[in-house]
């Protein structure tokens, strides 16, 4: 039996999430000094993040670490289940190296244990768009194989277009 893995960069809504079973991974960033794990807004406060936004204050994201991800996949791996992993794009991180040594520590430990990394090469709501559908893929079939050739099929239709109101956070 797999269990699906997604993070936080896909932007579904955490009830969404929850209802599709999704395993979510909460992905760093940091606000005026102080380290926050989105939550897919399940306790996040959004007036807050924005006003200090507009105030011009810079979130960074951060990297999660080689023990972050072994907290998030072992329990699945003790318990018998492989992982599928719907990944934001690898492009966009070094968090994925970390994902990697971990995992390989992970197989030394569980070596009959599957993961699955399925990068959607994108952030947001394109990666949202392929979690969520890829997801009700997974629940009507369980065919590993049938799911990732769905999912690349929605990779390479998936294009993401955003408008801003000034250059502040994209001059950076």
């Amino acid at each position: 039996m797999s269990v699906l893995f997604c993070d936080t960069n896909c932007e579904l809504w955490f009830d969404k999430a929850k209802e599709m079973g999704l395993n979510v991974i909460k992905m760093p960033y940091t606000l005026d000094g102080k380290e926050y794990f989105y939550d897919l807004g399940e306790k996040t406060d959004f007036r807050h993040f924005y006003d200090r936004m507009r105030a011009k204050s810079m979130p960074t994201t951060a990297a999660l670490n080689e023990y972050n991800y072994i907290e998030y996949f072992e329990p699945f791996f003790k318990e018998g289940q492989d992982i599928i992993y719907m990944t934001f794009s690898h492009q966009l991180s070094a968090t994925f190296e970390f994902m990697d040594k971990a995992i390989q520590q992970l197989k030394q430990k569980y070596p009959e244990r599957k993961i699955t990394i399925f990068d959607t090469k994108a952030i947001s709501i394109g990666a949202g768009f392929q979690v969520y559908y890829g997801a009700k893929k997974w629940n009507e079939t369980q065919d590993l194989k049938e799911l990732i050739g769905y999912l690349e099929h929605l990779r390479e239709h998936t294009a993401v277009y955003f408008a801003v109101n000034d250059l502040f956070h994209l001059k950076r």
